[in-house]
């Protein structure tokens, strides 16, 4: 949708736009601001997801090739020492230094890819734990954290004891804590069924009845208008039938501010004005409009986390210049870092003596060090964000 598009729309949806003396109600203005708010943030959601679709096409065009070289040559790196090393009778203290430099770079590659049987049995050479034994520690250490946390955060009426890490276990934990608000919620019910009904939620049983009956007035309004077979114009005819597929989709999705969209468009080309619209259907519309101004919000919250732009996450309320800035950053600190390893590949090819050997890994581990930081609670972040 262009600017030019939605300022229409809005132009359309302003009740009083064609009689500006005229005052207006409460119930009309907070129409007018609930459309126009509703109708800005369609369009900035819409480009922000163009934004964030455009930056990780970008990040995975220009890092993601060298992130799979990195994993590549760092993988070839450590076969090579791992191979050198055979070569020489080394002390333990060589010995340790060269495994510390073999498991922090295949820490590094196990971070971008799944290992494969090679790679595994090579870091359990090395590594004090083997691979499979340090991936259920720290599985068992992620599932106590996460469990204690859940056993405070409820109360201790959710069972976390059996949560897995996967996808089905994620959708399991999902559904027990969705349980968990809907038991909660029918107890608060139950508590409350004894007590009479107050106006206000009267009232509020009645709005959502005549919100259901206006959507369903709406969509018939709209039909005996606008349904192409009535339409002896082909060139209308054709119009009318693409108008005809918004109507549709919109009231199968009960969404009241399409149709509200559609049917002022349509009030406007016959009355030329909104105006006629009473208040009382203006105030519940304007509940609707309000629920879709929430929907929208928290779809806007929401699209920052989505897992399609974890690569990304840390640029992603950055505009579209930074963006781009920040990834060519990337791909330039990228190419250092393979160029770094194809020549530690030569280095280590080109070591002829056990002492130039021992002396260019040692001189590696204190140059790349251990860096990695204290991860062990990425998994619980990851979870709730």
């Amino acid at each position: 949708m262009t600017k030019s598009s939605a300022n229409k729309q809005t132009s359309q949806l302003s009740i009083l736009d064609k009689d500006k003396s005229k005052k207006q109600s409460k119930e009309q203005k907070r129409f007018d601001s609930l459309t126009k708010r509703i109708e800005d943030l369609e369009i900035k959601l819409e480009k922000e997801e163009q934004k964030l679709n455009a930056a990780i096409q970008e990040y995975n065009y220009k890092v993601y090739p060298l992130e799979k070289s990195i994993v590549e040559k760092k993988s070839e790196f450590v076969f090579k020492i791992d191979e050198k090393s055979k070569k020489y009778k080394l002390t333990n203290k060589q010995r340790e230094i060269i495994s510390d430099v073999i498991t922090m770079e295949m820490s590094a590659i196990f971070d971008q890819q799944e290992p494969t049987k090679e790679q595994e049995e090579l870091y359990d050479k090395w590594s004090e734990c083997s691979y499979k034994e340090e991936v259920a520690e720290q599985e068992s250490f992620e599932r106590e954290v996460f469990e204690t946390s859940i056993k405070h955060v409820f109360n201790g009426e959710i069972d976390a004891s059996d949560f897995e890490d996967t996808p089905e276990g994620h959708a399991r934990m999902k559904e027990r804590i969705e349980a968990y608000y809907e038991e909660k919620k029918n107890e608060f019910k139950t508590n409350q069924q004894n007590k009479k009904l107050t106006k206000k939620e009267q009232l509020q049983a009645q709005a959502e009845e005549l919100k259901l009956k206006n959507i369903r007035s709406i969509y018939i309004s709209l039909v005996k208008v606008l349904h192409p077979d009535i339409e002896q114009d082909d060139t209308l005819k054709v119009q009318k039938n693409e108008l005809m597929k918004k109507v549709t989709t919109a009231y199968e999705n009960k969404d009241i501010s399409t149709l509200l969209r559609l049917e002022a468009e349509w009030i406007s080309q016959t009355n030329g004005r909104l105006d006629s619209v009473t208040d009382a259907t203006l105030k519940l519309y304007n509940e609707t409009l309000n629920q879709r101004l929430q929907e929208l919000e928290y779809k806007k919250f929401m699209l920052h986390r989505n897992p399609i732009y974890e690569n990304i996450q840390h640029l992603v309320h950055l505009n579209e210049k930074r963006i781009s800035s920040e990834i060519d950053k990337v791909v330039t600190e990228s190419r250092y870092e393979l160029e770094e390893m194809y020549e530690s590949i030569e280095l280590v090819d080109d070591s002829e003596t056990k002492a130039e050997f021992v002396e260019f890994v040692s001189d590696y581990l204190e140059f790349k060090g251990d860096d990695s930081g204290d991860d062990e609670m990425d998994f619980y972040n990851d979870f709730f964000k």
